[in-house]
């Protein structure tokens, strides 16, 4: 028992010690195998970072080929374009300068055209007309075009002595009707054409791209940018490998610009003096080198783990193999008798089967130009023929026995392609075989044949297959000859017509875009020539309507009650014309954006659902009224009272449009408007809205109706029926609020009017609605000193006449510097009424300012007809300004004057 136990001790101390050495030896392996393999990572990392970069550089090279090619589009249309006339005559040449600014226009990346005579003055360009002075006689592209050049000369990089700008000339020669030099032709390309292409295609980490110009290989341009780069010596081994490879190659290890160690790949622009080169650092491809090199790493600590542990069950294995070892010696003895009887069976089958097998082997000898083997069901080769010898190389004794996949090309047996073959001819009776196959020496040939299975078992049983085949390489290659011609024609006609399509598809939306962005500025400028129009009349027009209304309501308070009544029918007709005039002005300073707001965080659906009993007044029984009021509404930022007009002017333009009867619906809703429906819309920015809608089951407009809708004075109701100035009112008052006006008609079916105005997000206002406007009694004074500058005279005497009834001392001035001479006169003023627009050197708020600087307690009331000044920007009333809108009342100065001296404005 204790020597049992002895030697089950030695045997454990025996299996730990090689399982230790054995542990040692696969450590030693695993580093020594990590090793080499980070070396020959390295390798393969550099040499797919080459690939990668060859394959760039192609990319890019084509790229700026093209931008070459449409430059001398330019050039040769330029050139066909002058003919043969003298440069000198081009100057002032409208149509050619129209003609050629059409043509760079039109043709992506041109920047503009330059026309030089023999001397080099610049006589025509497509920058400006009159061709600003410029003399090229010191360029390189004059003077080699000038020396005989006839080619396409691509020049340095320069800055340009009329734009400014960093670019490069390309160029072509022109020649007089005898072949002398009759001056150059050049056209500027857009450099960040290239920059806009290189960051968008995905280059290497750290990669850098250079435009290089031959043979001084002198930089053109690079990506990404850096000034000292430009003007800096090219590589050595840029230039040794042109010198050797011109088209393409690669640049071995170099320093570059900036210092670093480089390598790259370049390329040739086409047939162009022009290459690209792609470049990374050493230092990027050492990162990523390392990078993957720590992870093998884990992978192999992870192996060594995995291998000793591998290796101690390996060794319990083996014991409990051993006890198997006697009964398997058995197992072998009896299968040892099994084959002695098998291979007598064998050997006579054998015997019976020669005499067959030779007067089929007569048969195979004699195909000598076709190899015909036969193979058990396995597809082990069983007989090779002469035919077979002489295709295949393979003799008889060499080929028996093996698989006949050593004919098959390494690709095939690693798809499998013998064994599918086989699956095949059992399943449909024959396999046709048409591919590469490989001799003995490892030479390819394209063969073509079958493989079919052999019936010989029981009962019609397969028992192997036979597979027939013939050398047809030479016309295999004649086919292919022919096939690959074709698909290269077609292949070279698709990509043409290709770039023809997308270059006349680029055309056609370049056209499209510029043409809606025409119409958009034609429209924007005619409306905005038609709001000062409207402003400028509307100005002058309130001085005048001043004048006149704030004579007739001091000369109706003149009038004694029970006087003469005729001429207060008559003064209350004239004063109702004026209001009407002063209304319209009104309308006209609200299309030009002119009217002075005063905006306040307003509740739409306040709003609307207040005005539904001035609504049912004014549109009548007939009309049926709906309002649809979204809950949960933003606020927004406007004029109350101009909001109130504006729904109101949509709802009776709405009542015209129904003659007999119909439905008016006013909605309310929190609008998102996105980029998608700004497109085309640059006047609005996207964002959150709130929308009301007013609609109609009117007749109607047509889109020509539509289209001009919102200009003044524009109407198709009959004569005397409106103004033509209700939809101005509100495109003005949505503009000037920062917001958005859209019609949505078709004749028939109605009209939708939507105004869009911005949400407003100040915390702690309330919503305010416009309140009722109340007749009020004139304010009087307490002999308060006001003092008035005014350059209209009558404005001026009215408003001296108003404030001195209602109980003021009012001082009077034409224009500002009179104006302050009379207030450093007189300390006692308490409030400066004046206008904003003054003749002179001073406006309206140029003296206000002076004023305040001299006296800060003091009031200051301003007064205007034309708001496109410094007190109302945009439109909107500035932080503590008061603002009294011309034409206005004795009635409303009094009122005005008196509440600003109170504080209350």
């Amino acid at each position: 028992m204790g020597t049992g136990n002895a030697n089950s001790s030695r045997k454990s101390a025996t299996l730990g010690s090689i399982t230790g050495v054995m542990g040692l030896f696969g450590l030693a392996l695993i580093l020594i195998s990590f090793l080499l393999l980070a070396t020959e990572l390295r390798r393969q990392m550099r040499r797919d970072a080459i690939g990668e970069l060859q394959s760039q550089a192609f990319l890019l090279s084509d790229h700026a080929g093209r931008l070459i090619e449409v430059v001398d589009v330019a050039l040769r249309s330029a050139t066909a374009a002058v003919g043969q006339r003298e440069l000198a005559s081009l100057e002032g040449d409208k149509a050619l300068f129209e003609q050629l600014k059409a043509l760079t226009s039109a043709l992506p990346y041109v920047e503009d055209i330059w026309l030089n005579d023999a001397a080099g003055l610049l006589r025509f360009t497509t920058f400006a007309m009159p061709a600003p002075y410029s003399n090229a006689a010191d360029r390189d592209a004059f003077k080699a075009l000038a020396s005989g050049g006839d080619a396409l000369f691509i020049g340095e990089r320069i800055l340009g002595r009329v734009t400014g700008q960093p670019t490069f000339l390309l160029a072509r020669r022109l020649s007089r009707p005898d072949g002398g030099f009759a001056g150059m032709v050049s056209a500027t390309a857009e450099l960040s054409y290239f920059g806009d292409y290189w960051k968008q295609i995905p280059l290497p980490y750290d990669a850098r791209v250079t435009l290089r110009r031959a043979p001084s290989l002198d930089v053109l341009d690079r990506y990404p940018a850096i000034a000292e780069y430009v003007g800096a010596q090219p590589p050595s081994v840029m230039q040794a490998a042109i010198s050797a490879s011109p088209e393409a190659g690669v640049m071995g290890e170099y320093q570059g610009a900036d210092g670093t160690l480089r390598f790259g790949a370049y390329r040739r622009v086409g047939d162009k003096p022009v290459y690209v080169s792609v470049t990374v650092s050493e230092a990027a491809l050492h990162a990523a080198w390392r990078d993957r090199v720590t992870i093998y790493g884990v992978y192999a600590a992870t192996a060594w783990l995995a291998f000793g542990a591998l290796s101690i069950l390996g060794f319990r294995q083996a014991g409990r193999e051993a006890k198997g070892k006697q009964a398997l010696e058995q197992a072998q003895t009896d299968l040892a008798a099994v084959n002695v009887s098998l291979e007598r069976t064998i050997a006579e089958r054998t015997r019976e089967l020669r005499e067959s097998e030779g007067q089929l082997r007569l048969i195979l000898e004699s195909a000598t130009d076709s190899a015909i083997i036969s193979t058990d069901l396995t597809g082990v080769i069983r007989t090779w023929n002469v035919g077979a010898e002489a295709v295949l190389g393979w003799t008889a004794a060499e080929a028996t026995g093996r698989h006949f996949r050593i004919i098959f090309t390494p690709e095939d047996r690693a798809a499998s392609v013998p064994d599918r073959e086989l699956g095949q001819a059992l399943a449909d009776g024959r396999a046709s075989d048409d591919r590469w196959m490989v001799r003995r020496d490892g030479e390819r040939f394209f063969a073509t044949g079958a493989l079919l299975p052999m019936r010989g078992g029981e009962g019609g049983a397969p028992s192997g297959f036979l597979k027939i085949l013939r050398d047809r390489t030479r016309e295999f290659e004649v086919e292919e000859a022919k096939r690959s011609l074709n698909e290269t024609l077609e292949q070279l006609v698709q990509a043409r017509t290709r770039e023809l399509e997308s270059a006349n598809a680029q055309l056609v939306a370049e056209a499209a875009s510029r043409q809606r962005a025409e119409e958009q500025l034609r429209q924007s400028q005619k409306m905005e020539a038609l709001g000062r129009l409207t402003g400028g009349v509307a100005h002058d027009f309130n001085n005048l309507l001043t004048v006149v209304t704030g004579n007739l309501d001091m000369l109706g308070r003149c009038l004694a009650p029970g006087e003469d009544a005729r001429a207060k029918r008559l003064l209350g007709q004239a004063v109702e014309g004026a209001d009407r005039a002063a209304a319209l002005t009104q309308r006209l300073l609200a299309f030009s954006r002119q009217q002075p707001l005063a905006p306040e965080p307003v509740d739409v659906n306040r709003l609307v659902a207040g005005m539904s009993d001035l609504l049912e007044r004014t549109l009548g029984e007939n009309i049926a009224i709906e309002t649809v009021l979204a809950g949960g509404l933003w606020r927004t930022h406007a004029d109350p009272n101009q909001l109130e007009n504006a729904v109101l002017n949509l709802a009776v333009n709405a009542r015209d449009a129904m003659p007999d009867g119909g439905k008016l619906t006013i909605e309310t809703v929190n609008s998102h408007l996105d980029e998608s429906y700004m497109a085309g819309r640059e006047e609005i920015a996207p964002g959150q809205y709130v929308m009301i809608a007013v609609c109609d089951t009117g007749a109607g407009m047509a889109a020509d109706v539509v289209a001009k809708a919102f200009e003044p004075f524009y109407t198709t109701k009959a004569i005397g029926k409106g103004t033509g100035l209700g939809l101005s009112q509100v495109y003005g008052f949505a503009k000037q609020s920062n917001g958005h006006t859209a019609i949505y008609s078709e004749p028939g079916q109605g009209t939708t009017v939507k105004i869009y105005l911005p949400r407003y997000r100040a915390v702690g206002e309330r919503a305010s609605l416009p309140e009722p406007q109340n007749a009020a009694e004139v304010a009087l004074g307490a002999g308060e000193t006001i003092l008035v500058v005014e350059d209209e005279m009558l404005v001026r005497n009215f408003s001296v006449a108003a404030l001195e009834d209602a109980g003021y001392r009012v001082l009077a001035a034409e224009d500002g510097p009179s104006g302050l001479a009379l207030f450093d006169a007189h300390p006692e003023i308490d409030l400066l009424f004046t206008d904003v627009i003054l003749t002179g050197p001073m406006n309206g708020r140029m003296v206000a300012k002076e004023a305040l600087g001299r006296r800060p307690d003091l009031k200051v009331l301003f007064t205007t007809g034309y708001t496109r000044n410094a007190i109302v920007h945009h439109g909107r009333l500035d932080e503590g300004v008061q603002l009294l809108t011309k034409p206005f009342t004795a009635t409303s100065l009094a009122a005005k004057v008196a509440a600003v001296l109170k504080g209350r404005g």
